[in-house]
């Protein structure tokens, strides 16, 4: 069994007033990936709660709190989705995985809100809850 990692490519930067920029990286900044090549391997993984395994057909989506992810498929690819609570207090942030493929999620997490204006990510989609905000950059 082999052991490498590889950036995530999900990312995205914030500003709060008063205060600089800080970068984040909601899914960690590298992934681990575990290659049996040739011969059988196992790998164990320990996570929180229950875990549930998702086949995702082609072009399917599904939102994960970026916590509860335990693994996924080489061939799921990843994306960020953000949802802006009403009264501006602060931000919910998603992974959006992309099927086909498989991924792993742990029903207990951390959930964790982001206070502060995103002034540039990796690629993302977003949701507005007051219906007279604009949308975000």
């Amino acid at each position: 069994m082999s052991y490498d990692w590889h950036p995530t490519g999900i990312w995205f930067r914030s500003q709060r007033k008063g205060e600089g920029k800080v970068m984040h990286y909601p899914a960690g900044r590298y992934l681990d990936r575990f290659v049996a090549a040739g011969t059988p391997g196992l790998l164990l993984l320990h996570a929180h709660g229950n875990v549930f395994v998702r086949e995702l057909a082609a072009e399917e989506i599904i939102r994960v709190k970026p916590a509860a992810l335990v693994w996924k498929d080489r061939a799921v690819r990843m994306s960020l989705h953000t949802e802006h609570s009403a009264g501006g207090r602060g931000s919910a942030m998603w992974l959006s995985p992309h099927g086909p493929g498989r991924l792993a999620i742990q029903s207990v997490f951390t959930n964790v809100w982001w206070s502060g204006l995103i002034i540039e990510s990796s690629q993302r989609t977003w949701k507005n809850w007051e219906p007279s905000a604009p949308a975000p950059p």
